[in-house]
């Protein structure tokens, strides 16, 4: 962190399997996300240009790392960060981050507001005007924690998340055939019951069998939406990752940190899952199944050799 706009010289230092570091400072390749806020020369003279936080990237060969250009917003501000009320580990680490910056926090929207926002976001709907009335007569301080309860608990939060989360796997007859209802089936359940979005996910990319299964089958045909290991990488990589990967599959990604071998890495862990029963038209045939093949494998496009499985950021997975 900068105490203002400035200069300031990056080293980059590499170290190899042998323990030798070297100064690569003038052989890596520099990137701002904000070319407004930060410049970076081919010497890893990086300026601060305006009162601002920045990300640089910075790529020597196969390796990618970022650090972060800042500087305090508002230099003067005078503000009790500490006073403020936290409910949970969220509110703790949004108000760090904005005490560095020196931002304050904005002022807490008022019952009517709040009360629109939260109906549109959990249930899609406008609250009525008898709602709306009865809950700013309310004086109980807990008030907004007990509404977004009982807005969790009524069948319209169902029935509006099971569209976002459907447009977002791709439920569909046309991808999983009849197993899509199976599919829709098991979301609706997991709203209801109010899943944890971790289970949510382990259940969807560990479920074998038959996507038909009217017990089972629903978490199994989030693997029948892509059957190649590199679209199921990309599309999980996307929808729980929030990460774009599509162009590491061909060189190191431009503007972040993952590369090449990142992507086939990913790709492989996919590769060992085994998804048959398409008809030769491309269409879901009536005995479909999605089944662990040890031995699957994807080949790394530069190398043309098998990918070695290895999870983003993770540690290569080893298998017999």
């Amino acid at each position: 962190q900068l105490p203002g706009p400035g200069e300031r010289q990056l080293r980059v230092m590499a170290e190899y399997a042998d323990g030798h570091r070297r100064d690569v400072t003038r052989l890596a390749v520099y990137k701002t996300n904000d070319d407004s806020a930060a410049s970076v020369d081919s010497n890893g003279r990086a300026v601060l240009l305006r009162r601002a936080e920045t990300n640089l990237v910075v790529r020597y060969q196969s390796r990618v790392l970022t650090t972060r250009m800042t500087t305090e917003i508002n230099p003067d501000l005078a503000f009790d960060f500490a006073s403020l009320p936290r409910r949970n580990f969220i509110d703790e680490e949004l108000f760090r981050r904005l005490r560095a910056l020196k931002i304050p926090p904005s002022p807490s929207a008022s019952d009517a507001a709040f009360l629109r926002r939260v109906s549109l976001d959990l249930t899609g709907e406008q609250p009525p005007p008898d709602q709306v009335r009865a809950f700013l007569a309310e004086t109980d301080p807990d008030k907004r924690t007990k509404l977004v309860d009982r807005l969790l608990a009524r069948q319209e939060f169902v029935l509006f998340w099971r569209i976002k989360l459907g447009d977002m796997l791709q439920i569909t007859p046309a991808r999983q055939g009849n197993g899509a209802y199976r599919y829709q089936e098991w979301i609706d359940r997991r709203l209801a019951e109010n899943t944890p979005w971790n289970e949510v996910v382990t259940q969807l990319l560990t479920a074998l069998g038959d996507p038909n299964d009217t017990r089972t089958g629903g978490p199994v045909n989030y693997a029948m939406t892509a059957l190649m290991p590199t679209d199921q990488a990309e599309q999980t990589a996307q929808r729980f990752l929030g990460l774009r990967m599509r162009c590491a599959q061909c060189h190191d990604h431009p503007f972040d940190l993952w590369t090449q071998d990142d992507y086939f890495g990913l790709a492989a862990i996919f590769a060992k899952v085994t998804a048959n029963g398409m008809g030769d038209r491309g269409m879901m045939s009536d005995r479909p199944k999605v089944s662990i093949n040890p031995k699957g494998e994807v080949l790394h496009l530069r190398t043309g050799k098998p990918a070695i499985p290895r999870p983003l950021g993770g540690e290569v997975i080893l298998t017999s």
